[in-house]
């Protein structure tokens, strides 16, 4: 039985969803393979490759956890790519929901986005996924 969300979700973004719940699953290897990877890197990552569906956005998570995540330019669906303290992922969350008291946006950035290498690794994490996505041939963005 499909959930009543489903029939809410645009197909776009439904779509959106999927295709990047894909990406995150084949090129988990390659991100995590010797060194770690945070939600901050991840958001800008995939922003940057879906710079004109999602925008990065961070602060923190339940009031307590320096998080980023991604939200549509509607501003009416939140993808969490590296969900706080879960085993899985992304999460897809409309934004107008509970869940809006439990990711709360800042504007200070974490000390984690504010590191020398973050720029260096926001960059190797975007050239695995672009490499991850060529190689599945997903539909690249539209222009």
């Amino acid at each position: 039985m499909e959930h009543a969300l489903y029939k809410k979700v645009p197909d776009e973004i439904l779509q959106l969803f999927q295709e990047i719940e894909g990406l995150l699953l084949r090129s988990s290897f390659y991100l995590k393979k010797g060194r770690l990877i945070d939600c901050h890197e991840l958001s800008e990552s995939l922003a940057m490759l879906y710079f004109d569906q999602l925008q990065s956005r961070f602060g923190v998570f339940a009031g307590v956890s320096p998080h980023s995540w991604l939200i549509s330019l509607d501003e009416e669906w939140l993808i969490d790519p590296y969900p706080v303290a879960c085993l899985g992922g992304p999460l897809l969350i409309k934004r107008k929901s509970h869940w809006q008291k439990i990711y709360i946006e800042r504007t200070e950035r974490p000390f984690l986005m504010r590191a020398d290498n973050f720029p260096e690794r926001v960059r190797y994490t975007y050239r695995v996924l672009c490499r991850t996505k060529a190689l599945l041939s997903l539909s690249p963005p539209p222009p």
